[in-house]
């Protein structure tokens, strides 16, 4: 749930607040960013645009928190007449948070499924973007909860409460919407429409569900509550992992299988196809161009492995949906690679 504190001019002029707030403001940042690039290497064979990665960041840092602010304070009003005032606090972190917060950050993942769905190959694509946009929202919320601690209880109670939130915490709306991530992913590569809503829906709902959990037990759970909730929160973000490995081994295959064909058509080399698909032997391969100052060879080799996996990445997707705008695309990659090999 989003802090309640908001800080005035007058707080900042008689810089009661000051250090505490840039402590904030430059922590949070600091495992922000942290956080984006551990993300970013989750994507081991092709990395997503560094544009669209910064679009869905911000989405979750500018647009999902002013829609869940304003969806909240409105879903907030009637409350109080409704309910006791601390059931009407529970409901609001525990059932209305989830459901807003949730929403306003999945709004990134349809935008990208809906106008941008060439950029979104698989589930590994879904966890990032979704960890993505978690992170964003995260910084921003993480802020005003601290920004609220200071003023309330100095910098004590301000580094306790980043203690709990960016550390025992930390990963807790990456987490969130990742799992959303996971349906979209699941929907890009099905081949049912039907079943493709269904992993949506059924993965948003897990998200909302993990948040609705994660905030009733701080809520009510007391110490207890708090230590299951870490418990729940570091195993979710481990089996997160997992299923990250697996997707590597299964794209793994992919580009195996589908550039098996692009050696007897002459695209690639025997070598290319052997280190396209070791993230260790293209590392190795791109360095030696950097070892020899060779910037230009370096940009061209790596643009070149990132082809060749998008072009493995197509051809999977047109042989399962044969379209021939894809083999038109097909075939402008296999020129494009060719130049880079030149």
């Amino acid at each position: 749930m989003m802090g309640r504190f908001y800080p005035t001019a007058a707080d900042f002029h008689a810089g009661e607040y000051d250090v505490a707030y840039l402590a904030a403001v430059l922590g949070v940042t600091v495992t922000t960013v942290g956080s984006l690039i551990l993300i970013w290497l989750l994507d081991r064979f092709e990395k997503d645009p560094i544009w669209l990665l910064a679009l869905v960041f911000l989405w979750g840092a500018v647009p999902a928190v002013v829609i869940s602010l304003v969806a909240e304070v409105v879903f907030g009003i009637p409350l109080p007449y409704l309910l006791d005032a601390q059931v009407a606090d529970v409901f609001m972190s525990a059932v209305v948070a989830p459901v807003v917060e949730e929403s306003a950050k999945a709004l990134a993942l349809l935008l990208v499924f809906v106008a941008l769905r060439h950029h979104l190959d698989d589930i590994l694509d879904g966890i990032i973007y979704g960890a993505m946009v978690g992170v964003g929202f995260a910084w921003v919320e993480d802020m005003f909860y601290l920004f609220g601690a200071a003023a309330e209880g100095g910098a004590a109670a301000m580094g306790f409460v980043f203690v709990l939130r960016v550390f025992a915490f930390g990963l807790n709306h990456a987490f969130f919407t990742a799992l959303a991530g996971i349906g979209f992913g699941i929907a890009k590569v099905v081949r049912s429409c039907w079943l493709g809503g269904a992993a949506v829906l059924l993965f948003f709902g897990a998200a909302v569900g993990a948040h609705f959990f994660h905030n009733v037990l701080v809520s009510v759970g007391g110490d207890a509550g708090l230590a299951v909730s870490f418990l729940v929160h570091w195993g979710g973000v481990f089996g997160l992992l997992l299923v990250v490995v697996v997707v590597w081994f299964t794209e793994w295959r992919w580009i195996k299988r589908e550039l098996r064909e692009e050696v007897a058509l002459g695209t690639i080399g025997e070598r290319d196809y052997s280190q396209v698909s070791r993230w260790f032997g293209r590392l190795g391969w791109e360095l030696r161009f950097l070892a020899a100052l060779e910037f230009g060879g370096f940009l061209r080799v790596r643009r070149m492995y990132n082809e060749l996996v998008k072009l493995a990445f197509l051809k999977r997707s047109y042989g399962r949906r044969p379209a021939e705008s894809t083999q038109r695309r097909i075939a402008e990659m296999r020129e494009r690679i060719a130049l880079c090999r030149r």
